[in-house]
């Protein structure tokens, strides 16, 4: 569902809509105290919501969209029916850096909104967004719900074909071309399971990533953990 027009966070005119129970997804343009607002995406359920800027407007054509958004600078989640989910906007899909730091936050189900066109290789598109999708979800360990807009707008065709990804890169449910109402059940339980017997994203290195970003060179560690010396 997308919301038209600009809103303040959170008491925008369908706050009635976040506060419900009932799980949502709501795109819309949130108000900045910045010179433009940002391209956002809020899901809610059990009364929570929380609000995803976009992080990486895209910068070339036909989207230029840094000449209509700021860009966002915070991963969030939040629990909705006992799942952590988080929201990756479309392009932030394409910069490892954020899917990887949603799921540090303990993220389970990523919600991955995109408008995404043809272009002049409808296949190559398809094709592309497809391992990304299942790279995501086998690498991270977390379901993957991709909502793609479908129909033409300005002479772009959307392709749709939205669907659910598991965490091991099989496509649970997928829609076609057009608008289409999706349903699967995502097991937390398997899931869970799966993370602790293979804790990839608990051994992460946060240090070298850190130091790595900072131009040095992170210490080795022994089995415990401290930090070693030769």
């Amino acid at each position: 569902m997308a919301l038209h027009g600009i809103f303040s966070e959170p008491a925008f005119r369908l706050a009635s809509l976040l506060s419900s129970r009932t799980p949502i997804g709501l795109g819309f343009t949130a108000e900045s105290e910045l010179r433009l607002p940002y391209n956002a995406y809020a899901i809610a359920g059990d009364g929570e919501h929380r609000v995803q800027h976009k992080i990486h407007p895209v910068s070339y054509a036909p989207w230029n969209e840094p000449l209509s958004f700021e860009s966002g600078d915070a991963v969030v989640s939040t629990q909705i029916q006992g799942a952590r989910c988080a929201t990756v906007i479309c392009n932030d899909m394409w910069h490892p850096s954020i899917p990887w730091l949603a799921a540090q936050t303990g993220a389970e189900v990523l919600i991955v909104p995109v408008a995404s066109i043809e272009g002049t290789n409808a296949d190559l598109v398809q094709r592309t967004w497809k391992v990304n999708l299942e790279h995501t979800a086998l690498l991270l360990q977390c379901y993957v719900v991709f909502i793609n807009r479908c129909g033409t707008d300005s002479g772009a065709t959307f392709w749709g074909r939205s669907r659910v990804v598991g965490p091991d890169g099989k496509i649970l449910v997928q829609a076609g071309a057009t608008e289409e109402t999706l349903q699967t059940t995502l097991d937390l339980k398997t899931l869970r399971a799966l993370r602790a017997q293979s804790p990839v994203l608990a051994e992460s290195r946060h240090d070298v990533v850190a130091k790595g970003l900072n131009g040095q060179t992170a210490s080795p560690r022994n089995k415990k953990g401290s930090t070693s010396s030769v």
